[in-house]
């Protein structure tokens, strides 16, 4: 067998290998997506373990406004108002 011959050949498996390292590859990576997709809707299956009570009324439609009022910060606990220097 000659040098040539043997380095086309071994060229040539190489190249069929390849392909089909990539399948087992792509595989593997769909294996794994399905498996998360399987935990996801499991996730937002499960019951929460608090509920409301029967008897809990409904909260009306929230207008989206935050007011603060008598909220103060500060570093001194006589002046809370008072910037630190």
């Amino acid at each position: 067998m000659e040098v040539g011959f043997l380095i086309g050949f071994l060229l040539y498996i190489q190249r069929l290998s390849g392909p089909i390292q990539q399948i087992a590859t792509m595989y593997t990576e769909i294996q794994r997506a399905m498996a998360s997709g399987v935990r996801i809707f499991e996730l937002i299956d499960v019951e929460p373990e608090i509920q409301d009570k029967p008897e809990a009324t409904d909260l009306p439609p929230i207008q989206g406004e935050i007011k603060f009022e008598n909220v103060s910060f500060g570093y001194d606990p006589a002046n809370p108002g008072a910037a630190r220097s």
